[in-house]
């Protein structure tokens, strides 16, 4: 990972909704390696439709080769009906300290509209 917010592999999801209004629920989870003992946090986000939605998953202050697992989840309404695309995203205080592995990373979306 780097200090700029970045795509985490694997981790997007494009879908149709058929009305404007669809309400989601997402649960992201990130599966983190730390590659240096260090202070620095990496923090991961939810982008829909290339905004960052709210609240962050933030972990740090690991020893060399830790893993953890980070999860959150975001709760939105879609404006409009149409194609959207839900990715998670992360960065870090400091580039090359942490990796998000696609192992156990995962995202997960529930769609709510009236018909």
């Amino acid at each position: 990972m780097t200090s700029t917010v970045t795509d985490v592999p694997g981790a997007s999801i494009t879908l149709s909704t058929t009305t404007a209004g669809a309400r989601y629920i997402v649960d992201g989870s990130f599966d983190i390696s730390q590659l240096a003992t260090t202070n620095n946090d990496i923090t991961g986000w939810l982008d829909v439709d290339g905004a960052l939605a709210g609240r962050a998953v933030s972990i740090g202050g690991q020893v060399f080769g830790d893993r953890a697992t980070g999860a959150q989840t975001w709760v939105g309404t879609l404006p409009a009906a149409g194609s959207h695309t839900f990715k998670l995203r992360a960065s870090t205080t400091t580039a090359g300290q942490y990796q998000v592995n696609q192992t156990n990373t995962s995202l997960v979306i529930m769609i709510f509209e009236v018909v």
